[in-house]
């Protein structure tokens, strides 16, 4: 489970106001925002781009599976090379 500061930013990170939200509300607007932005694009997009706690909310907590440019499976605990 996400705790209450890695939601908030998830939140901040998808450009959610959650100061008013419940934890509740800011779980379903993470999957609905994100879902929306990026779930029918049809170039890549590269994971560098997320948060560890967006990445670990989306692939753990709900089961999503996101496959980056090579076709493999991100893991929850993704870390950035570098």
């Amino acid at each position: 489970m996400a705790t209450l500061a890695e939601l908030r930013q998830c939140c901040e990170e998808l450009g959610i106001e959650s100061s008013a939200l419940t934890r509740e509300d800011m779980e379903g607007n993470i999957r609905t925002v994100f879902d929306k932005k990026y779930s029918n694009r049809k170039a890549p997009i590269s994971a560098d781009q997320f948060s560890e706690p967006l990445l670990k909310f989306l692939t753990k907590q709900h089961f999503w599976h996101i496959l980056d440019r090579d076709g493999n499976e991100l893991k929850y605990n993704y870390l950035k090379e570098g």
